[in-house]
């Protein structure tokens, strides 16, 4: 009858220490500390929990490799709810494949994702995918985009409050589906339970 969240795990060290280093295109190298990361996935659990996510709900992420893709990871693992890993390169048809297999209740993304200096639409790939309350996360902060009435720039979403401790969870529950290719047919969900990153 043990409980447990793995995404604790992830903060073992001291708050000062680097927990990710990370690159925007064109740009410096910059660092985020332990205890950053920590204090950011700890206000997207709670702004989860305020937007009336439930414990074990689905809630995608298509996104580029960016610190707020790893801290949205994590809050959605402490806030008791599970990850669906979706590459950013899918066509809207790989998306909603994606979207309807898991039962995924929302979607975090891009506007637009910068490789090589062109501009990858990515929020108009998933609403042609028929998602719904799609939160979006502007590339130039100060040009954001002009969404749908049922989608929510991730600015609005992020409250200032922050989850006061992670939610336990039964060690076989979902953190994560992954997908495999689907070359040879409909993908196959992959599921993660708390347990698999100690496996492995």
């Amino acid at each position: 009858n043990a409980k447990l969240n793995i995404a604790e795990s992830c903060f073992q060290r001291k708050d000062d220490d680097t927990a990710v280093v990370f690159q925007k295109e064109k740009g410096e190298l910059q660092t985020m500390s332990q205890g950053e990361l920590k204090l950011f996935s700890l206000k997207i659990a709670a702004s989860l929990k305020k937007q009336g996510f439930q414990k074990g709900d689905a809630i995608a992420i298509m996104m580029p490799m960016t610190v707020e893709s790893v801290a949205l990871y994590l809050g959605i693992v402490l806030s008791g709810c599970a990850v669906v890993s979706i590459a950013d390169s899918f066509s809207p048809q790989e998306i909603e494949t994606r979207l309807r297999i898991s039962k995924a209740k929302a979607i975090f993304t891009m506007d637009f994702m910068e490789r090589a200096s062109k501009k990858i639409p990515l929020y108009e790939r998933i609403i042609e995918a028929k998602a719904d309350n799609i939160f979006v996360i502007p590339l130039e902060k100060e040009n954001p985009p002009q969404l749908r009435k049922e989608d929510t720039l991730f600015h609005d979403f992020l409250k200032e409050e922050k989850l006061d401790k992670a939610c336990l969870c039964d060690p076989q529950d979902i953190i994560n589906i992954l997908f495999s290719s689907g070359t040879t047919g409909e993908p196959k969900a992959i599921p993660w339970s708390h347990l698999t990153p100690i496996k492995s």
